[in-house]
């Protein structure tokens, strides 16, 4: 009996041992499931990508120079004896009278380019000189036409300026010693009293005692003489012209012959006398310069 009661707790044991393992998970069953189709995935190709610029050092230019051809200002030089105007002809009044190699610049021109306006170097005075005694150099071409003053009535021209003549050495004149005469103002007008007149001229050359005008050499100028008085023979036009005071015969010939040219040159101004003479102490003056 006792052999029995020690069994059973054993088999009960045993049952209930295994009856608690818990029951086994059947493993899942393999089914052919389909696989997704590989795709084939673009590989991205190389493309040009701007790269920005980076700064570099560049070389920064100097500005060159530039030239602008200025036209050279229109200028002129006379060739020989002239007279300057008011007006582009000769009926206009008398400016200046100029010497050979007279500068100035031109101004401007008159409608067919025969007269230029010109302004003188040596006064600033601005006057009409023909084109026929100046030789024009630099940009004529663009000068502006100048409109000339109105003309001088027609009917009362201006009258002539009285003058007396001095001597412009070695220039080449039919004088003597190569020179030429050249006239200087009085500052007087002709009138109708031709003795007047004569004695405005001679006493105009007498009374200039400076050896030099600018350029122009004056013989005389240790003279000094005066007019005494002018006759006038209005049957046959001759007129005499009597001097008082001291003539210089000057000490060589060329300066003799130069007195001479003055005294006959200012006397040949008045062309509508016919026949003159110049007479000191009673006698024809150059008879007096070359006598012994």
């Amino acid at each position: 009996m006792f052999r029995s009661v020690r069994i059973i707790p054993l088999l009960l044991v045993t049952v209930l041992m295994f009856n608690c393992t818990p029951e086994a998970t059947p493993a899942p069953i393999a089914t052919n499931t389909r696989l997704p189709e590989p795709t084939e995935t673009p590989i991205p190709t190389a493309t040009d990508t701007p790269v920005p610029a980076t700064a570099t050092a560049t070389e920064t230019l100097e500005p060159t120079a530039t030239f602008t051809l200025t036209p050279e200002p229109a200028a002129f030089t006379t060739h020989q004896n002239a007279i300057c105007r008011t007006g582009p002809t000769g009926d206009y009044e008398i400016v200046a009278y100029l010497l050979p190699e007279t500068t100035g610049t031109i101004e401007g021109r008159n409608e067919d380019g025969s007269w230029w306006y010109v302004r003188l170097d040596d006064s600033g005075d601005e006057c009409w000189l023909s084109d026929l005694v100046l030789t024009a150099s630099g940009g004529v071409d663009s000068l502006a036409y100048v409109e000339p003053p109105p003309s001088p009535p027609t009917s009362t021209p201006a009258p002539p300026l009285i003058v007396y003549y001095l001597v412009l050495l070695d220039s080449g004149g039919p004088m003597k010693c190569g020179d030429s005469l050249y006239p200087v103002s009085t500052g007087k007008y002709r009138s109708d009293d031709i003795g007047r007149d004569v004695t405005a001229a001679m006493n105009g050359l007498f009374g200039n005692h400076d050896q030099y005008t600018g350029e122009l050499y004056n013989a005389l100028y240790k003279s000094r003489l005066s007019v005494d008085n002018v006759t006038v023979n209005k049957l046959n036009g001759w007129v005499e012209v009597f001097t008082v005071g001291k003539v210089d015969p000057a000490d060589n010939d060329c300066d003799r012959s130069r007195i001479a040219d003055q005294i006959w040159g200012t006397m040949r101004q008045f062309t509508d006398i016919p026949h003159f003479d110049v007479r000191w102490n009673g006698q024809n003056i150059t008879d007096r310069l070359y006598s012994p």
